[in-house]
């Protein structure tokens, strides 16, 4: 076996398991085609797009330049054999990455993956994003391996200098990161400094010859006054349309980096000579994953809690302008903090915090401390965030994530990987009838109050382990886990009848709503193989609108194929 990356393995999956998955992403590295699944396999053999010479040259300049920096940061470089960058449609690349990204890197699977739409006539682009996911897959890595009986469980559990939740909190749903901004701005920095290499190599004269163009540069003069982006963040600009340009990416985060290696470099200038002296302490942090020397540079520099709070930074532009504004701050109390104390007093001080960072080394190492903390204050706030204000139902952004998450694991092959439970998953997709004449004729406020007796009406009527969200407007969607189509048609039957009776209890016997006619219009979809949560939405919705056709009653997508002349056992 070749020399691949020193993976360090935490959990609690014995030391055999440990080794089996150590091995397994070594043969993911070294024998990358053949350590994929059957379906994977398929899928690329089939609509995998041949790499060029060009595409394959730049590669090849992906792993030099890394491992270089491997080198320099006292790690044994290696490189990530071509067969793992694969050049994918972009129909594929969705349903792989599961991200909005243009690529991505995968560390336990030792592979990445573009979307073709973005690269194949962009050769600087495509060299860059190599540069930029090679730089991801080359990071210090860490997984966390459990078991459960013959089954391993491994997940990332470091990536670079980015910390990510365990396993146990992932599965009660409490999702959680640190660093990961620090992560991506220390990427997209050396992406940016390795740019002007990237624009000399053979393959690119003719892109670099265009780029340098009186026509190019005034493109990218325009480019930056109307977009307010620095010149040397762009990429590429082209002549095919608005579309046809790229810019480094991360740049509020790379900001914060930039703003901390200029302020620490000024607190130890004895020790740094420029800012790009700091900078390389955080790339190689980035390859060894110490973050020791970089907490306490950035504590006595910005003040206690400072690296804490970087921690925190996300990688959206809004998160990186927060945390960029709160360092300043810090930066400014500290400096206020050293001018009034005497150089013996913060002598002490500085050997006292030398002191309470050498004990807290494993705290830095895996902050669950401060993750617990964190995730309380989380779960009071999503507690706000994921309710409906009118209705109380769950939000509609809280039952995707929720519906997406069970699918995967609905959707897994093999019975035995699957919880109990998740054998199957159906959705009701609920439209109020005569809702628009009930504000026209009672007002809206009377609409609200209907509305609400419904969603109470439905939430009695389901199980605490389904879901119902208020979709938009009157629309109301509930997930089924562990139901069928004829047993959420069941479900949906109970529901139609129960808020038919309630609305009829509520106000039959009240002349004032004599008029009033209000009724539950119910379209069921099913899970079937192959099918995503957007695609199940899509035959829910169109089965509500076959009901609602008659008004009042239910109808599963069966029903939709069946009056379209389609045989369901066909589909």
């Amino acid at each position: 076996m070749e020399k691949g990356p020193e993976i360090r393995i935490v959990g609690e999956a014995s030391a055999e398991k440990k080794e089996q998955a150590r091995r397994e992403v070594e043969r993911a590295l070294f024998s990358h085609f053949e350590s994929l699944s059957p379906r994977e396999r398929e899928q690329f053999k089939k609509f995998e797009y041949p790499k060029s010479e060009k595409e394959i040259a730049l590669i090849n300049f992906a792993n030099k330049e890394t491992s270089q920096l491997m080198r320099e940061a006292g790690i044994e470089p290696y490189d990530i054999p071509a067969e793992n960058y694969h050049i994918i449609p972009p129909e594929l690349y969705k349903k792989v990455a599961d991200d909005d990204g243009i690529a991505t890197a995968s560390n336990t699977g030792q592979g990445i993956i573009f979307d073709a739409q973005y690269f194949r006539d962009n050769p600087v682009n495509f060299g860059v994003v190599a540069l930029h996911e090679s730089l991801h897959l080359k990071a210090y890595f860490s997984m966390e391996v459990q078991e459960n009986g013959d089954k391993i469980s491994k997940t990332s559990y470091r990536e670079g200098v980015a910390i990510q939740a365990l396993q146990r909190y992932r599965h009660r749903g409490e999702y959680h990161q640190h660093f990961s901004g620090l992560h991506e701005a220390i990427v997209a920095e050396t992406e940016k400094r390795l740019l002007p290499k990237l624009l000399d190599h053979p393959e690119l004269v003719t892109e670099k010859k265009w780029l340098m163009s009186d026509e190019a540069m005034e493109m990218r003069r325009k480019f930056t006054k109307e977009r307010k982006i620095p010149e040397d963040d762009i990429i590429w600009v082209g002549k095919k349309g608005n579309d046809d340009w790229r810019v480094i990416s991360y740049p509020r985060q790379r900001d914060v980096l930039s703003y901390i290696c200029a302020e620490i470099q000024k607190q130890f200038s004895n020790e740094y000579q420029s800012a790009d002296d700091v900078y390389k302490i955080f790339l190689k942090a980035h390859f060894t994953g110490q973050l020791l020397h970089l907490g306490r540079l950035v504590e006595k520099t910005f003040g206690e809690g400072s690296f804490r709070l970087l921690g925190n930074m996300d990688t959206d532009n809004e998160s990186g302008t927060l945390h960029l504004e709160s360092l300043k701050k810090a930066r400014a109390q500290q400096k206020r903090t050293e001018g009034r104390v005497d150089t013996e007093i913060l002598l002490e001080k500085l050997k006292a915090r030398e002191e309470e960072l050498k004990k807290a080394r494993e705290r830095i190492e895996i902050l669950e401390v401060e993750l617990k903390v964190w995730q309380e204050r989380a779960r009071k706030a999503e507690i706000d965030l994921i309710h409906d204000p009118l209705t109380n139902l769950k939000t509609r952004r809280y039952l995707i994530e929720e519906a997406k998450n069970n699918l995967s694991v609905v959707s897994a092959p093999g019975l035995e990987k699957r919880k109990e439970g998740f054998s199957a998953i159906s959705f009701l997709f609920c439209d109020i009838d005569y809702f628009k004449t009930v504000n026209d004729i009672y007002g809206h406020s009377f609409g609200d109050e209907i509305l609400k007796k419904v969603s109470q009406i439905i939430e009695k009527n389901i199980r605490n382990s389904d879901t119902a969200c208020r979709w938009g407007g009157e629309e109301i969607v509930i997930s089924l886990l562990g139901v069928n189509e004829q047993e959420a048609k069941n479900v949906a039957e109970k529901i139609r009848k129960a808020v038919q009776a309630g609305i009829s209890e509520e106000y039959g016997n009240n002349p004032e709503y004599s008029d009033l006619r209000v009724s539950l219009s119910i379209g069921v979809s099913s899970y079937e193989k192959k099918l995503d949560f957007n695609e199940l939405i899509k035959r829910a919705d169109r089965a509500m609108y076959l009901a609602k056709r008659e008004r009042n009653c239910v109808k599963t997508y069966s029903d939709v194929l069946v009056q379209e002349g389609t045989d369901p056992a066909e589909i």
